[in-house]
C-alpha cells in the first residue's frame, strides 16, 4: 500500500540530568529535504540524524527538533545580564549628578523594565550521548512512518474512487463511439437525398466517407492505452509500502491526461466530450492526491 508524506512522531526520555525530546514532522516535497533544530553546541549531531532519516524516508520535507531540558529548577534557569545592569547603574548615576536629582540609585530603579533577566540556555550536554538521541529519533520515526502509512490507506481509497470513475467513463465512451458514425452516415445520406433523388444517391461514396471518418475518429487505441495506464496506476497503489511510487504515479497521470485529451479531440460528439471532461476532473483529483504520495 502507498504511503503519504504527511506524518508526525515524537519520543522523550526523563533522566536524572534532565529531559530529552525528539520530534519529527513531515509534509510533501518532491525530494527528501531534512532540516534540524538542535540544542546549542550539538552541530555534530546533524549529519547522523539526517542519515538516520534517509534510512526510513525517501521523500518529503522533514523537520526534526531535539530539545534538551536540564534538571535545574525554573528559578535557576533565569540569569542576570550583568553588563546591562552595570550600564544602567552608571547611566542613572550620571543622570542624578547632571540634574541634581534626589534619591538613591537602588535595585528598584535599576530593575525597571524586563530586559535584565533572561532564560539561561543550557549549553553543556556531556551527559547526553548521540546514541541516546538516535534511539529516540528511531522511535519518533516509527510513529511518523505509521502515520504516513495510515494516511496512505486513506489516499489509496480516494485514488481508487477516482480510477473507478475514469474506467466507467472509458467504457461509456467506447459504447458511444460507434453510434456517432451511424449518426454521421444518416446525416450524409439525408443531405445527399435533399440534393438528388434518393435512388441516385451514391451510397458507395457515402460508405467511403464514413470509412474515412471511422479511421479519423477512431479512439480505440487511446481507450486501450488509457485503461492500461489506469491498471498500472492501480498496481502502484497496492505495491509494497517500502517502495516509493509517487514519481511514477505522476508520470502515469501525465500520460493518462494525454490520452484523454486525444480522445476528446477525436470524439466529435457532445456526449463523448462531456464524459471526457468528467474523466479529466477525476484525473485532477488524482493529481492533487499524488502530490502527497511518497
Amino acid at each position: 500500500m502507498i504511503r503519504s508524506m504527511t506524518g508526525y512522531g515524537s519520543a522523550s526520555r526523563e533522566t536524572e540530568q534532565g529531559r530529552v525530546e525528539v520530534e519529527v514532522r513531515s509534509v510533501n516535497h518532491r525530494h527528501l529535504r531534512v532540516s534540524t533544530r538542535l540544542p546549542p553546541n550539538t552541530d555534530a549531531w546533524e549529519e547522523p540524524i539526517k542519515r538516520r532519516i534517509g534510512e526510513r524516508l525517501s521523500r518529503g520535507s522533514v523537520k526534526v527538533r531535539v530539545d534538551v531540558e536540564g534538571a535545574e529548577s525554573g528559578a535557576e534557569r533565569l540569569e542576570l545580564d550583568e553588563d546591562r545592569a552595570a550600564a544602567r547603574v552608571r547611566a542613572l548615576r550620571r543622570l542624578k549628578e547632571a540634574h541634581g536629582l534626589a534619591g538613591e540609585v537602588d535595585v528598584a530603579a535599576v530593575a525597571l523594565g524586563d530586559d535584565l533577566l533572561r532564560e539561561r540556555r543550557r549549553v553543556e550536554h556531556d551527559w547526553l550521548d548521540l546514541d541516546d538521541v538516535l534511539e529516540l529519533l528511531g522511535a519518533a520515526l516509527e510513529e511518523t512512518v505509521e502515520m504516513r502509512r495510515r494516511e496512505g490507506e486513506r489516499l489509496a481509497e480516494d485514488l481508487e474512487g477516482h480510477l473507478g470513475a475514469i474506467l466507467e467513463g472509458l467504457d461509456r465512451v467506447e459504447e458511444l463511439a460507434p453510434e456517432r458514425l451511424e449518426k454521421e452516415r444518416n446525416r450524409l445520406l439525408g443531405a445527399a437525398s435533399e440534393l438528388v433523388d434518393e435512388e441516385d444517391v451514391d451510397t458507395d461514396r457515402v460508405a467511403q466517407e464514413i470509412a474515412h471518418l471511422a479511421d479519423k475518429w477512431d479512439v480505440g487505441e487511446e481507450l486501450s492505452r488509457a485503461r492500461s495506464h489506469v491498471e498500472g496506476f492501480r498496481e502502484l497503489v497496492h505495491e509494497a509500502e517500502e517502495e516509493p511510487v509517487g514519481r511514477r504515479m505522476s508520470f502515469l497521470a501525465q500520460e493518462l491526461h494525454r490520452e484523454l485529451n486525444t480522445t476528446g479531440a477525436k470524439g466529435n460528439d457532445a456526449e463523448i466530450s462531456r464524459h471526457v471532461v468528467e474523466m479529466k476532473n477525476e484525473l485532477e483529483g488524482i493529481r492533487e492526491q499524488v502530490e502527497n504520495v511518497e
